[in-house]
């Protein structure tokens, strides 16, 4: 797997027993993690509430915050948040797990105030669950209108309202909080949305869906993200498009925004990712296009989300460009899990667009262009190297995608013809190399490779603030 600076940090915790988990960590680093606590060579393990969501980790003692961070307020920020009673229940499951331990578990909240503790012992033990959350409450209606339209749920906007009202969510919440009459506008508005941006047609009373309204809601694009997909895709200038602009594009949707990335306030003010941007822009020859005009007509900063989106659009070129992992690390101040995992939601975000550019009428070469960079996106390798990691052979990823381009092994047919033996002689890892050859020829059972193996060096150091190179201003 390729090397990390995450991998450098869980190191030097290993050396003294002790690890850490959380989302931003890779598959095969959680792997390690995992194993090393359920087998005992760990003793702690310091995690956020990601841990709680499925995994079996089974321990004595839980330690408690009794806090937890949720990105909310107008600038959406993260804050510090108390638990509610079912987060607790389902964190403090992990101790004294029936069948997994022997002995009883404790879940421990730790403070030096009386109070917090008599709150804490209310809430957590004392009092009841909280009131069920309406599971439509927080969604917007135009995603709602066009979902009902496309199933054929709902054919007019009549409809529209009384099958949203009949639900636990339009009884308990939109029609006490809104009122019906103010609701019933609320999705008048909603089929605006979707009518303005070519998702549904209304003729009369009766409303039918797009091929574009259907294919955004067959993909749960929402409306709004897939209204500025259509309208990009009828005025988008002739041919393939240049990933940097379909990049750009992602980020300016709602679904867009929506994918997370870390913006630090050091780089907020010090780093120049609009300068870095720019000169991408110009370097490429794209400055005309539509989608860059709000970045190359003004010297005005950037708001928080614009430059969110600025980052996420320079980290992905530079990741399917295969820029090693450990560097993106650094020039980004983030992890490899987390360009990962942006990479597989802008991959997804580019597989609708695609098929919106298909329902709008684009030739398939075109159309194709698209499809490639969102496979590329989650691989996070350059075109040529599509044919191997789509294979998807455990380990065989972008770490190892310069080596095999190099020995000239890219080319799935070149590899059949040079056989599993030299393979295994110009790469070594015999494992791999036949769960490689298992796959191409076609295996349904493939052995995997060896376990991940985590090399502690005899002097693990974490890499100091000073080593980050990030762009600079």
């Amino acid at each position: 797997s390729e090397e990390t600076q995450m991998r450098e940090v869980l190191a030097e915790t290993l050396e003294s027993s002790v690890a850490f988990h959380h989302a931003d960590m890779t598959s095969d680093e959680r792997e390690i993690v995992e194993g090393g606590f359920r087998s005992g060579a760990l003793r702690a393990l310091v995690a956020t509430s990601t841990l709680s969501m499925g995994v079996n980790l089974p321990t004595r003692n839980v330690v408690l915050d009794g806090r937890r961070w949720e990105t909310k307020g107008p600038f959406g920020r993260p804050l510090l948040v108390d638990l509610t009673k079912s987060e607790f229940e389902n964190m403090s499951g992990r101790a004294g797990r029936l069948a997994f331990t022997r002995d009883f578990g404790r879940s421990i909240l730790v403070t030096q105030s009386r109070y917090q503790a008599d709150n804490w012992f209310e809430t957590y033990i004392e009092r009841g669950f909280e009131d069920i959350t309406p599971t439509l409450k927080h969604d917007r209606l135009e995603d709602l209108v066009l979902d009902l339209v496309a199933s054929s749920l709902a054919k007019s906007r009549a409809e529209l309202g009384q099958l949203l009202l009949s639900s636990f969510t339009g009884t308990i919440h939109w029609s006490e909080k809104m009122g019906r009459e103010k609701f019933l506008e609320a999705v008048g508005a909603g089929v605006e949305v979707c009518t303005t941006g070519g998702l549904i047609r209304e003729k009369g009373s009766a409303l039918t869906v797009t091929k574009s309204g259907k294919e955004a809601a067959a993909r749960s694009l929402g409306a709004e993200t897939a209204s500025i997909f259509a309208r990009w895709a009828n005025n988008a200038a002739p041919g393939a498009p240049a990933p940097l602009e379909v990049l750009t594009l992602l980020g300016q949707t709602v679904a867009g925004d929506g994918v997370y990335v870390r913006y630090t306030y050091r780089e907020d003010r010090e780093v120049d990712y609009k300068g870095e941007f720019v000169g991408r822009v110009d370097q490429a020859g794209l400055r005309e296009r539509p989608v860059f005009h709000g970045y190359v007509s003004t010297r005005k900063a950037l708001e928080d989300d614009e430059a969110k989106a600025v980052k996420k659009a320079l980290m992905m070129q530079d990741w399917i460009d295969e820029v090693p992992t450990r560097e993106l690390e650094r020039r980004y101040e983030t992890w490899a899990g987390s360009l990962k995992r942006i990479g597989e939601e802008y991959g997804w975000l580019c597989e609708g667009l695609a098929a919106i550019c298909a329902a709008e009428g684009w030739p398939a070469t075109w159309r194709r262009a698209v499809e490639r960079l969102g496979e590329r996106l989650i691989h996070g390798v350059r075109e040529d190297a599509l044919g191997v990691v789509k294979l998807r052979v455990r380990r065989l990823g972008r770490g190892l995608v310069p080596r095999l381009r190099g020995l000239g092994f890219l080319d799935v047919a070149e590899l059949r013809r040079a056989g599993p033996d030299a393979v295994k002689r110009a790469l070594g890892q015999r494992r791999l190399v036949d769960a490689l050859f298992a796959k191409l020829a076609g295996a349904e059972h493939v052995e995997p490779p060896e376990p991940v193996q985590l090399r502690l060096p005899a002097t693990a150091q974490v890499a100091p603030a000073s080593a980050y190179a990030p762009i600079q201003g």
